[in-house]
């Protein structure tokens, strides 16, 4: 069956849903893939592009703190490139050509039990970024615990004071450093401070495993580190305090702060009224808005060069561009309500100008900032223009092996043995457009119909809610003797998670997704073709 697109796509509030009767158009899903598999899929015109220009495909797994994983991106069409992600979308670790020729791989052990994610994506920003491409990711089985290093200990909240000194040890890229552990909690917000009036600070943030998450050089202002970083899992984290210079100055007192953060509303302050000069936050700038300033030496300093951020108000879903213009050669970060740099970019915007393209993953107060790309630019004037955008699409999913359909005589999800059988039929069918609700296990009856939401090619669909569990596995099946069904998982912000269109066998729609967090989700039943838009069908949630 050949597939057509059906516009862009586009993340809808269950409450937009309801009252605009519009719901998401069908588009690319995000795949999810198994540790022992290997999906082909592909990069189009259509893939969404990140902050660097590079076209990408997203994938999730479920891993167990310990694994030792490795992830094969091969094509013989485009240079693969690879990044590995928490959660939270933390950067875990990338790779270009690790796999031979333009191939990719990470070798990577796990830090916590739960959902990772896979960036699948093209190099290239121009010439050969589309084509087929195969992922796998496979496992060699549970790593050694790293050696045991002798680390001081520090609990968040605490300050401890320490020095650097000529008898500290020495890391693989020549600095003193000293190592400390702590414990924290999956979704914590903190903050690492390394201050010292004697040597230049650094600090590496690490799992338990030893995998480096976050570094920083001079972000708590003048020569003092700072990390802002959200917790991915339950248990202990390292901290290595070091000395930047591997000559000169590198010995010295210092003290080591680690804090919680917790969630702060957004400050709105009139754009053009400087607030405190706090991490280089100079205003307030909203969709729609444009600000101009002028960059200077004296400015605040993230990573050795001078910065101007601007807070930001973004709800969950809601994507954006970004745009820095100048006469010098400007570079853009987008930093999350946490602190955490989320998107970075030079020169998308063409010539030597910053461009983001950026949907926010939660609400809260972002931080929208403009540096130089060089530590020996001296800035200057420059542009800052926030635009609306529509959401990003996601990738076809294609099995490389794809099992054995079903065929069963009647056009009814056939339980396998042991499995769970079908249950009957419970409840009425909903009014006309009219958003109803479903539980675990049940299976409910509806109509497409005129007076239903509609999709951006005029079909119709119902959407039905449940509640969810984070780590639950579930699996939709939509069945219909009437048309062709078409189902979509969207979560409660309306970001798509998955979608199918024949899985269950014949024409019916099957969805198998592994739910990344506690909280309530939608369904939406749709039909696919352009025949026979209406009719009844079941729904059944298991």
């Amino acid at each position: 069956m050949s597939h057509r697109i059906v516009g862009n796509a586009a993340r809808v509030s269950l409450v937009a849903l309801a009252l605009v009767a519009s719901v998401t158009p069908r588009a690319r899903a995000q795949g999810q893939i198994a540790i022992g598999q290997a999906m082909t899929s592909q990069l189009t015109a259509a893939s969404p592009v990140n902050s660097d220009g590079k076209r990408y495909a997203l994938w999730t797994f479920m891993g167990t703190a310990g694994q030792y994983i490795q992830i094969d991106m091969q094509s013989s069409e485009i240079d693969s490139y690879l990044i590995l992600q928490d959660q939270n979308g933390n950067q875990l670790q990338f790779n270009d050509d690790g796999g031979g020729g333009l191939n990719s791989r990470i070798n990577y052990t796990l830090p916590y039990s739960g959902i990772y994610r896979v960036m699948a994506m093209s190099f290239r920003t121009s010439g050969v970024m589309f084509g087929n491409y195969t992922l796998s990711v496979s496992s060699a089985g549970m790593a050694m615990q790293p050696t045991a290093m002798q680390a001081a200990q520090i609990a968040i909240g605490q300050s401890m004071m320490s020095q650097l000194t000529a008898a500290s040890p020495v890391n693989n890229e020549g600095r003193r450093y000293a190592m400390w552990s702590f414990n924290g909690a999956a979704g914590q917000p903190l903050q690492i401070d390394m201050v010292s009036t004697e040597l230049d600070s650094y600090l590496i943030l690490q799992d338990q495993m030893g995998n480096e998450l976050q570094r920083n050089d001079d972000g708590g202002g003048s020569l003092n580190a700072r990390i802002n970083f959200t917790l991915p899992y339950t248990g202990a984290y390292r901290i290595m305090a070091m000395s930047f210079r591997t000559t000169g100055v590198m010995f010295g007192t210092y003290t080591l702060s680690l804090q919680g953060v917790a969630a702060v509303q957004p400050q709105i302050t009139p754009m053009g009224q400087p607030m405190a000069a706090n991490m280089g936050v100079v205003g307030t700038i909203a969709v729609g808005q444009q600000a101009s300033g002028v960059l200077s030496m004296a400015d605040a300093r993230f990573e050795g060069k001078p910065f101007q951020a601007y807070n930001f108000a973004c709800s969950a879903g809601q994507s954006f561009q970004m745009d820095v213009t100048s006469t010098w050669d400007n570079y853009a970060r987008v930093f999350d309500p946490i602190g955490n740099e989320v998107a970075h970019d030079d020169d998308s915007g063409g010539s030597l100008n910053a461009r983001i393209n950026y949907t926010c993953l939660t609400t809260g107060n972002y931080r929208l900032a403009v540096t130089a790309f060089s530590t020996s630019s001296t800035g200057g004037p420059y542009t800052l223009l926030v635009s609306p955008m529509a959401g990003p699409t996601a990738p076809l999913i294609q099995p490389a092996q794809p099992m054995q359909p079903m065929q069963p005589m009647q056009p009814t999800i056939q339980a396998a043995p042991g499995a769970m059988m079908q249950p009957s039929v419970s409840g009425a069918i909903a009014a006309p457009g009219q958003v109803a609700t479903m539980a675990y296990g049940q299976m409910v009856q509806g109509r497409l119909e005129t007076g239903d939401q509609t999709m951006q090619d005029q079909t119709f669909a119902d959407i039905w809610t449940f509640q969810g569990t984070a780590g639950q596995t579930i699996t939709i099946d939509v069945m219909s003797d009437e048309f062709d069904a078409y189902a979509q998982l969207l979560d409660a912000a309306g970001n798509r998670l998955a979608e199918d269109d024949d899985s269950g066998g014949n024409l019916n729609a099957r969805i198998s997704y592994t739910l990344p967090a506690t909280g309530q989700y939608q369904i939406v039943v749709n039909n696919f073709g352009d025949t026979r838009r209406t009719g009844l069908y079941r729904i059944w949630l298991h």
